[in-house]
């Protein structure tokens, strides 16, 4: 009997996805409610997981829906990178309290924001600025508020080794932790991993690839190009869209081009956010950051919001940038509410009204507040499906 060859079959990100839910699952399902589902993941005979708790099926069936599509034209080697990724990116074990994950603040329910003026790190510590969502990450590089960094690796390690984010002295300690997870290879190519701390090096590898993972559906992107391209403007998307790119001013800064990746020129700008934190003390802020500075020269990111509210002048050390902050993404910006690099700002309309008021020509007085709504609906209409259950109803 001639064996007939089987056609190898194209790989099912599903699949891939549900694969991260699990690695994501095996590690918190520790931690939260009694209640118990299925796992999810029923396209794999061999999960490990017949149970598990019901929050953090939420969250990792959102993992698997994040990630699937984006895993469908990669390799399998990329993808259990990605799994691996998204197993350390929820590992409590990786900071000094043995309690704080990267999915701690980035929470794939909400966006992979946190819904906080600032972030908690280790020990219940307050950070020094708000938590951006992770969606498009990777194309919005300088990174951070002030943009110190433009390496996504570096940008992993981090919150890892500041003191009020996951804690950790350095990276023998990081790479000690590492070394106590039995899950984490111990075979690595030598393009990945090498040298003095192999480990780290393996796993920002796969956090970054797992942040690679974090893309905007393309329905959305679709939509968007709808509500710009309709000249009806019939719909208050539409209209919202015309402001928004017209007498508003908002694209200034916010750009509608089609290299304008997360809707932001990338570039530094003051529109008043910090002026109350450094009213009156600007001298006195200036000399404790500059004596942290002298004391340690490896400081990482500004240990408070007073700190933290002289924005792109603690990267270049230039007058001008004092107050500067880089233009965020807008993609999900209706569902990652608090506003601004110090979550000053609650909701959205007030967010609209502040912007506008530094961005349009006539600081905003000639647009109405029929005019701030339909801003309100566009913006609003950049939500990924996956995420509109998080929307509130328009005020």
């Amino acid at each position: 009997m001639v064996r007939t060859e089987q056609p190898t079959r194209p790989p099912n990100p599903w699949q891939a996805g549900g694969d991260i839910a699990c690695t994501f699952m095996r590690v918190n399902a520790r931690t939260i409610s009694d209640q118990t589902v299925s796992c999810p993941n029923k396209m794999n005979s061999t999960c490990p997981l017949p149970n598990t708790r019901k929050r953090y099926f939420r969250c990792c069936m959102l993992f698997a829906f994040t990630c699937g599509s984006a895993l469908a034209a990669i390799s399998d080697q990329q993808a259990s990178m990605v799994a691996l990724g998204a197993r350390l990116f929820s590992e409590q074990s990786l900071s000094a309290d043995n309690n704080t994950s990267c999915a701690s603040c980035h929470i794939p329910d909400l966006a992979f924001s946190d819904g906080k003026a600032v972030a908690r790190g280790t020990g219940g510590k307050f950070g020094s600025s708000n938590t951006p969502s992770l969606i498009g990450l990777i194309d919005q590089s300088p990174m951070f508020w002030d943009g110190r960094q433009s390496q996504l690796q570096q940008l992993i390690l981090e919150p890892l080794l500041n003191a009020r984010e996951h804690g950790l002295p350095d990276l023998a300690a990081l790479d000690q932790r590492l070394t106590a997870l039995r899950y984490l290879p111990r075979t690595a190519s030598s393009e990945i991993a090498h040298g003095e701390f192999p480990n780290v090096q393996l796993a920002t590898a796969a956090i970054a690839q797992f942040l690679h993972s974090l893309q905007l559906e393309k329905s959305t992107l679709l939509r968007i190009t709808q509500a710009v391209g309709n000249d009806s403007h019939d719909t208050s998307e539409s209209r919202g869209a015309a402001l928004f790119s017209g007498r508003a001013g908002c694209a200034a800064c916010h750009r509608l081009e089609a290299d304008a990746t997360g809707l932001t020129d990338l570039a530094f700008h003051d529109h008043g956010i910090a002026q109350s934190a450094l009213a009156n003390r600007l001298p006195e802020i200036l000399e404790g950051w500059h004596a942290e500075r002298a004391l340690n020269r490896a400081l990482i990111g500004p240990s408070t919001t007073e700190t933290s509210a002289l924005g792109r002048y603690r990267v270049t050390g230039a007058p001008s940038d004092i107050g500067k902050f880089k233009t965020p993404s807008l993609f999900n910006v209706a569902v990652t509410a608090p506003y601004m690099h110090d979550g000053s700002i609650k909701t959205l309309h007030e967010a609209v009204a502040h912007e506008i008021y530094y961005s349009a020509p006539d600081k905003g007085a000639g647009l109405d507040l029929e005019d701030r709504r339909a801003l309100v609906m566009f913006l609003r209409s950049l939500t990924d499906e996956r995420f509109e259950k998080l929307l509130s109803d328009p005020e």
